[in-house]
């Protein structure tokens, strides 16, 4: 029997599942059989994920080496599993399978296939929409109207091209020119023209200017001299947010509320609804996705990533979550990855106003988590080895 080529596996199960997301996230989900086929088309893509993850272990088992189970991982695993039974939430039941399916692949061909997948499906929506055949909803709010050009919002739109600007120079560091700088500047340009998505701008600004201070200057020893503080810039937004948010609205937080278009008010609307429990609580968005009313704006999301985990996922997820990106940023800087690390740190910036960041289709950078969360060591003698 011929053996299969597990890493062709991986590709085309996330790419599948890619483009049953994305759909998902476009104007196509108004379409009821566009919606089914997107749902179909996303568990085809897990299907040969966790194909893909059967056979790794099926692997580890026949090696005949022997291996431990490393409990303290296993738990983020059960405690996933039971927010997901809670909360009925799949999107963060993608983020462990394709974790778990991306070992022994290589995190830079996963980037480069992202890319390629967001670039083909970014011109598959703008052109339908453009040619009519999905619906176009120009969001106003405060008197401000936002095109999405087929997507399910504007911020979702830039968020893409955010991804697309990062995995393109993070990419090209080795080699990086300044004209690298300029088609980004101009597409940002433009988006914000039609979207008026501000924060995406702005931290799309500051990546640019960490990646060409990386390239050209000696930032890196700044950023060693600044490790600890830099360890706990997640905990310092997230935190700070969530303050704000459940103080709404009082010391004048109404007053920055208006700058930030709703978003205390949504999140401490959420928490008087739901709490804040261990394993969260099943929400009913709308305002969003195929549930948005086309007559009537009407809206309940929490756009903070940090609240919404808090308050949708439970705080042991929080935890659990905060605790994966201070790994992240630990993998940055023992690696030396100064890039990595400066779009970890904007990541980080751009998600307290935004909900992508247990996100893997909008997030593909979590993929660098599978260094840390593999549950299955290889013991050798009296050395154990990390299955990476």
């Amino acid at each position: 029997m011929k053996k299969i080529n597990k890493e062709k596996l991986f590709y085309i199960s996330y790419i599948i599942f890619l483009v049953g997301i994305l759909i998902n996230e476009s104007k196509y989900n108004y379409i009821p059989v566009a919606l089914k086929i997107s749902h179909v088309i996303q568990l085809v893509g897990c299907g040969l994920a966790i194909i893909k993850i059967l056979l790794d272990v099926y692997e580890i088992f026949k090696s005949k080496k022997k291996f431990k189970i490393n409990y303290k991982i296993l738990i983020f695993y059960i405690i996933s599993c039971i927010v997901i039974l809670v909360t009925k939430a799949k999107m963060i039941a993608y983020l462990p399978i394709f974790v778990l399916a991306s070992k022994d692949i290589d995190i830079e061909k996963i980037l480069k296939y992202t890319l390629y997948t967001y670039i083909v499906m970014n011109v598959f929506v703008i052109v339908s929409r453009l040619s009519g055949f999905i619906v176009e909803v120009a969001i106003e709010r405060n008197g401000i109207v936002r095109r999405s050009f087929g997507w399910t919002s504007a911020n979702q739109l830039m968020i893409v091209l955010f991804q697309m600007i990062a995995i393109y120079l993070y990419l090209r560091r080795k080699k990086l020119k300044i004209y690298d700088f300029i088609i980004p500047i101009i597409l940002l340009a433009i988006g914000y023209h039609f979207t008026l998505s501000r924060m995406s701008v702005f931290c799309s600004a500051i990546l640019l200017v960490l990646f060409i201070l990386v390239r050209y200057t000696r930032i890196d020893k700044l950023f060693d001299k600044l490790k600890i503080l830099l360890y706990i810039f997640p905990f310092v937004l997230s935190f700070g947010f969530i303050f704000m948010t459940l103080a709404f609205p009082k010391y004048g937080l109404d007053k920055v509320d208006d700058f930030l278009t709703g978003r205390l008010y949504y999140g401490y609307e959420a928490k008087n609804e739901y709490g804040i429990k261990p394993f969260g609580s099943e929400i009913k968005y709308y305002g969003q996705r195929a549930e948005f009313e086309l007559v009537e704006f009407d809206y309940n999301y929490i756009d903070s990533s940090y609240v919404k985990i808090l308050i949708n996922y439970g705080y042991l997820y929080f935890i659990l979550t905060m605790i994966l990106i201070v790994f992240l940023n630990h993998y940055a800087f023992k690696n030396k990855n100064y890039y990595l690390l400066a779009i970890i740190i904007v990541i980080e910036m751009y998600v307290t106003i935004d909900s992508f960041l247990v996100c893997i289709e909008l997030n593909p950078w979590l993929l660098y988590l599978l260094s840390y969360i593999y549950p299955i060591e290889i013991i050798s003698g009296k050395r154990k080895k990390k299955i990476v």
